[in-house]
């Protein structure tokens, strides 16, 4: 699938799609980048997608992403990796990950509120200052994520998770 700057697939059925390295920001500056270039996935049906690349500041809100897969790892080229995919502030409220893979993932900033996550793998994921609020985060594992003033409050499951004895930062969750 190729889409430019700015697509709107709101209310799309994508399941199983595969989207392989974006090109969806017209720079690559913080100072400079109009969020609005963000592609919408808002109500979106991805469970099982795969998507490969940076997706700062898109909007999954109620989206169906059960089972997906990112990952910055582009499988045509096994020399080609990047460090983590990028989800920095993504928006995932009211989503469905359930069992959906973001190991090693840059979600800082991203907000998860009332999202249903469980069993969803953050495994070595940069969650600084994410928000979980209201989500149900039961069974999801954060072995090795970095959770430093990710917000928890009112989550449901919480005493339910994996991996808080071997997250980072987890002395400094927000409940």
């Amino acid at each position: 699938m190729s889409f430019s700057r700015g697509r709107d697939f709101s209310g799309a059925t994508l399941e199983n799609v595969t989207i392989l390295r974006p090109s969806i920001y017209s720079t690559f500056t913080v100072a400079d980048t109009n969020w609005t270039e963000a592609p919408k996935f808002t109500g979106a049906k991805m469970a099982g997608a795969k998507l490969f690349g940076r997706f700062d500041f898109a909007d999954f809100k109620g989206a169906d992403l059960k089972g997906a897969h990112f990952t910055s790892r582009d499988p045509r080229d096994e020399n080609t990796a990047l460090a983590r995919v990028g989800l920095f502030s993504g928006d995932f409220d009211n989503a469905n990950l359930e069992g959906a893979d973001l190991r090693d993932s840059r979600l800082g900033f991203a907000s998860f509120t009332n999202a249903n996550v469980k069993g969803a793998f953050f495994n070595g994921a940069d969650l600084t200052r994410a928000d979980f609020s209201g989500a149900d985060v039961t069974g999801a594992d954060f072995t090795g994520a970095n959770l430093d003033e990710a917000k928890f409050s009112g989550a449901i499951g919480f005493d339910a998770v994996k991996g808080l004895d071997r997250a980072s930062n987890a002395d400094r969750v927000v409940r």
